[in-house]
């Protein structure tokens, strides 16, 4: 994913790939406009088709923020999303993208990456609390009606696609997903032929107390030259089938979330490493810090106390919570290890192992992205420019987007000077991609213009453990103590705190030590109280080098008892 502000891929120019309009139809509105029977039109921007619990009821809308950060919940019966012509595009010569024709094939695709002037449709589940349901949302294709085909995909960051609904062999059991617990998304719709189409989908979740709820919906799509104002949603209704059996939920994986969407998710065994002395530690702990290993984070800029800044935006625990830079580790674990091949020479020579964050989600993972969706004309205008000022580290890192169907599409951080125009309202993801494992403190500048006219900036230090190292020795000066240092256990007992393996990692762990804040409360314990409210385990801190083990959305504090040490990939 990425800001409206990212380069599309090129489209083909050949004269079959140009549709015919339609007599007197008119196909070139302003976004948000109403056509003639009263459906508001959505051509350019970000959307989400994202569901929502209204008590027992699970309700999917259409997510509008094509012109507000704040969002406009649309019935999808009176909404048409629009694929304008400048979409089209043709199939490329890529075995894995047979699914969609043979190559050279004429195609209309909006992709996963954003597109300067188009629609930009994802999914979400963000407004549905964590602890609401036993597992994620199962999203599934009964009926399609149109002049052509139609496919939902997506792409992981070296350009594999993962097909999650396709209707070019008929629609079956197979075109159907589980979207995870807090998950906001994009991927890659493509449509064979200009025209009308009418999807017709359904949704269902299990709710925390057992009882399977449903939504039965239908999508109205407008593809190329066609006349939008003519369009009527509510006549999908009758075109469609909307009274297809309803499948069972889906139930949690071991995280407690669906089973994930594109790649694989890889894990490795825990492995053994040596600890220093807590005395020894003790002297050279920086401060207390969380590290967070796996889910959706966001780089987000805001505006607090009249002023930007820079924030970790944390939604790994299911609801949103905003870290300071300096308090926070990502931890890129060992499965982040990925081998490139061509068409990645800007990243690496192909062979070149790097590890990276993907662009498409992988739950195992740490999902980094940028936000600034709560900029807007009322607080800030024009752009943010965000500056990569000095990276520290023992290789390179480069944030790039991943073209339409593979390759590198365009660089976003190269190293050292490189810098990015975000829109305001974006929320976005790319690929980062770390040479070598190791501790990397990536400096930051992010600036924009206020409401006022006045210009205001933050610098930041975005601290990233890469691979098979211990992301606890972030907090440790050069040189010196390699591993984490022990605990007070909740029975007074002095112990530490084992890693997991990687698949049951939690994804938030909190070491070091937590200052004082002036009402006498640790800010670990701020935190603790903010993200894990319904959890009796009390809190406790041990001497300075402490560990705090925090599991997201009702994981819990686990107390073990052998040190900190990151996992090492399975032989």
């Amino acid at each position: 994913t990425s800001p409206s502000t990212s380069p599309s891929t090129s489209p083909s120019t050949g004269p079959d790939l140009t549709p015919t309009p339609e007599p007197d139809g008119v196909w070139n509105v302003p976004n948000g406009t109403v056509n003639r029977h009263g459906a508001t039109v959505l051509n350019a921007g970000h959307v989400d088709v994202a569901s929502r619990l209204d008590g027992d009821a699970l309700d999917t809308s259409i997510k509008d923020t094509t012109r507000s950060s704040a969002p406009v919940w649309r019935d999808p019966a009176t909404t048409v999303m629009q694929l304008l012509p400048s979409s089209r595009t043709t199939v490329p010569a890529i075995a894995a993208y047979s699914f969609l024709g043979s190559p050279g094939t004429p195609l209309f695709q909006v992709t996963q990456v954003q597109q300067p002037g188009l629609l930009w449709p994802g999914w979400s589940t963000e407004a549905i609390p964590a602890a609401a349901t036993t597992g994620g949302v199962l999203w599934s294709l009964t009926d399609v009606s149109g002049p052509g085909t139609f496919s939902l995909y997506e792409t992981d960051a070296l350009g594999q696609p993962t097909v999650l609904m396709s209707t070019h062999d008929g629609i079956t059991g197979a075109d159907r997903f589980t979207i995870p617990k807090s998950t906001h998304a994009h991927g890659s719709w493509a449509f064979s032929h200009p025209g009308r189409y009418c999807l017709s989908m359904q949704r269902v979740a299990e709710t925390a107390a057992g009882t399977a709820v449903s939504d039965q919906f239908v999508l109205s799509i407008a593809v190329g030259a066609v006349d939008v104002m003519g369009v009527d949603p509510a006549a999908c209704q009758a075109e469609v089938d909307t009274d297809a059996p309803v499948p069972a939920p889906p139930k949690p994986d071991r995280r407690g979330q669906g089973k994930s969407t594109g790649a694989d998710a890889a894990t490795g065994a825990g492995g053994s490493g040596s600890a220093a002395g807590q005395d020894e530690c003790a002297s050279q702990i920086r401060t207390q810090a969380t590290v967070l290993s796996s889910g959706h984070i966001d780089y987000a800029s805001r505006i607090v106390g009249g002023r930007l800044q820079s924030q970790v935006g944390d939604d790994t625990s299911g609801s949103k919570t905003y870290r300071d830079p300096s308090e926070t580790i990502l931890w890129l674990k060992p499965s982040a290890e990925v081998r490139l091949p061509t068409g990645y020479e800007q990243v690496g020579a192909p062979g070149t192992v790097v590890w990276q964050v993907p662009q498409t989600q992988n739950p195992a993972l740490i999902w980094l992205g940028w936000n600034t969706e709560t900029l807007n004309s009322g607080n800030a205008r024009g752009q943010v420019h965000w500056r990569l000022d000095r990276v520290e580290g023992p290789g390179t890192v480069k944030v790039y987007l991943s073209g339409a169907f593979g390759g590198v599409q365009s660089m976003v951080l190269s190293g050292p000077g490189s810098a990015y125009s975000i829109d305001l309202g974006v929320h976005a993801h790319a690929n980062w991609a770390f040479s070598k494992q190791g501790i990397y403190r990536l400096t930051t500048t992010q600036s924009v213009t206020l409401a006022d006219g006045t210009r205001s900036s933050d610098t930041e230090v975005l601290t990233v453990a890469v691979g098979d190292v211990d992301p606890a020795s972030a907090l440790h000066s050069e040189g010196g103590c390699d591993a984490a240092a022990a605990m007070v256990r909740e029975d007074g007992e002095a112990g530490a705190l084992a890693a997991a393996p990687q698949a049951m990692a939690p994804a938030a762990t909190q070491v070091g030590v937590s200052p004082t804040t002036d009402a006498g409360v640790t800010e670990a314990q701020r935190v603790a109280s903010a993200t894990e409210a319904s959890d009796p385990v009390p809190i406790l801190l041990g001497t300075l080098g402490a560990l705090l083990l925090l599991g997201s959305g009702g994981t819990g504090v686990l107390w073990l008892r052998r040190p900190l040490r990151a996992p090492r990939a399975a032989a």
